[in-house]
């Protein structure tokens, strides 16, 4: 129980305090609350996913590792930082794909003008949902997955 606390909530701490360095180390940190286009909040917020990716990569990878040790908790360890997660590595992407020359300083261009359309952005919504069904799928899955192999081991005894 420990072990899945520690990785599903330390995955989110380690995504917050990841965020100012992350902002400061890409050069991010320029913008201008209320100047057009957003600047200030696309850069938080794919600062946010990009830490967020690095703390879900962790927290993916410790449960592969102690998969066989935790088997009652490692699924909850991928499905649930996922669900957390998930939607700001998805909103970092499409930041990435709609911000050409993001990383280069001054030269970055957006399709988002004003707040109101970055924030009302379909594709942005479309992708959170997307996260959160398969993050649900995930748990569904990864439940059957593990009553089967309890029934088996039951079976065997």
């Amino acid at each position: 129980m420990v072990f899945l606390f520690a990785v599903t909530l330390g995955s989110q701490m380690l995504a917050h305090s990841l965020t100012g360095p992350i902002q400061a180390k890409l050069g991010l940190l320029g913008a201008q609350i209320g100047k057009d286009p957003p600047w200030y909040f696309i850069h938080r917020d794919f600062a946010e996913g990009f830490s967020s990716a690095i703390a879900l990569f962790i927290a993916w990878t410790l449960a592969m590792i102690y998969w066989r040790r935790f088997q009652t908790y490692t699924p909850i360890c991928i499905w649930m930082p996922w669900m957390w997660l998930g939607g700001k590595v998805a909103k970092a992407v499409i930041i990435y794909l709609e911000c050409p020359g993001l990383l280069a300083g001054g030269s970055a261009t957006t399709s988002w003008q004003t707040f109101d359309s970055y924030l009302e952005d379909p594709q942005v919504a479309f992708f959170h949902t997307a996260v959160l069904w398969s993050g649900l799928l995930m748990s569904v899955v990864l439940s059957w997955v593990d009553r089967r192999r309890r029934q088996k081991l039951a079976a065997e005894i």
